[in-house]
């Protein structure tokens, strides 16, 4: 695994041993960043960071910040060593936090303008409720982009049941990729 593109590219990125995380392929990277487009001057939220691979992707293609979000130990001494390996400590925050425990800060330090959410797969429809929870006004930038990764072989994304059909999504394999705009969303119940 690699940084695709940027200032960063080529650099390895590593990830745990086993299988509980599932780092985002280089290849479904690649294409969510040619949907993305520029990503230059934003800041980005990555739920659920596993490795942090998509957030150091957003830097290196010229985020401006990136507020990474993960709990279990090992992956996130994996994320940290993947953001000093690549030099971007001083445009990176590591939360070690649960994600349904993250919305104060959360709230403290955004809003985002683009948000990673690749929770679980295991646990996908019982995250469902956290996500509409934690991406709720005002986490998310007005005009903000939400982008939901799911296993292709799930009936739908959680995010349309709560609040809409996304913009866009595409399939490579057994992973997908469901991109939303904030203002699409409307409010989303918060308790």
């Amino acid at each position: 695994m690699r940084v695709i593109a940027g200032r960063f590219r080529g650099h390895p990125l590593h990830a745990p041993a086993g299988t509980r995380t599932r780092p985002t392929s280089d290849r479904v990277r690649e294409a969510l960043f040619a949907v993305l487009g520029d990503v230059t001057g934003r800041r980005v939220l990555d739920l659920f960071s596993g490795t942090g691979a998509l957030g150091i992707e957003a830097l290196s293609r010229g985020a401006a910040h990136v507020t990474f979000v993960e709990v279990w130990r090992p992956a996130r001494m994996v994320l940290e060593q993947n953001v000093r390996r690549v030099g971007v400590v001083d445009e990176a925050t590591v939360l070690a936090l649960r994600v349904d425990r993250a919305r104060p800060r959360l709230l403290e330090m955004g809003p985002f303008d683009l948000i990673f959410a690749d929770p679980p797969w295991a646990d996908l429809h019982p995250t469902c409720s956290t996500l509409s929870r934690v991406l709720a006004a005002p986490v998310a930038a007005p005009n903000g982009i939400i982008v939901l990764e799911h296993p292709s072989r799930a009936p739908g994304p959680c995010l349309p049941s709560l609040a809409g059909e996304p913009f866009d999504r595409r399939t490579y394999g057994d992973t997908s990729i469901s991109l939303f705009r904030v203002e699409s969303l409307g409010p989303l119940a918060v308790s």
